[in-house]
């Protein structure tokens, strides 16, 4: 089947009424009629079908602009995510691109769950720690009242906010970085 959904002829992949006439094996070979040409491109089609890519689904319901805004009040760099369908023959996944100033540094693929808070806190997670942190040595964003923590993304009461680690009662809401005192 992957032969023919490369575009090899159909009678290259069966066999000839003859013999073969060299080498120590004698292969018997299956001839008969050419079979229509549309026959062969449905045969195509079935064969090539887990090779076409999926249409993309809708992308996710993940408001990354909040994390965008948290990042550009606080580092003053233009933060910016493109959505990418991973296809594969039987499903696909969501991978998100990151840039900053307009320069593509990475991105990340993260199990969704079709719940909007819970997935931008896994997102920004794996966004803080592979991508986001790194003009800063990891240490982004830092805690206003503690200059030496850096606050990490957790989903408290359904929302996802910005804890800080030396004192869990020192949070904000993703988005809001940079505008509640706390």
């Amino acid at each position: 089947m992957e032969k023919l959904a490369h575009n090899w002829d159909p009678w290259e992949l069966l066999a000839r009424d003859r013999d073969t006439d060299s080498g120590p094996i004698g292969v018997r070979l299956i001839t008969g009629p050419r079979p229509d040409q549309g026959l062969v491109e449905r045969l195509r089609n079935l064969a090539r079908a887990p090779y076409e890519a999926m249409p993309w689904p809708d992308p996710p319901n993940v408001d990354l602009g909040r994390l965008a805004d948290d990042y550009e009040r606080t580092t003053g760099h233009h933060l910016e995510f493109t959505w990418e369908w991973e296809a594969y023959p039987h499903a696909g996944f969501w991978s998100v691109m990151v840039s900053i100033d307009g320069g593509v540094v990475g991105g990340c693929g993260e199990g969704l769950h079709d719940d909007p808070e819970a997935d931008l806190v896994a997102l920004t997670d794996r966004l803080q720690s592979e991508q986001l942190g790194e003009e800063f040595d990891g240490d982004w964003p830092k805690c206003p009242h503690h200059r030496n923590v850096v606050m990490l993304p957790k989903n408290e009461g359904g929302i996802a906010m910005w804890t800080c680690q030396a004192d869990s009662a020192h949070r904000v809401r993703i988005g809001n970085l940079g505008l509640d005192a706390f």
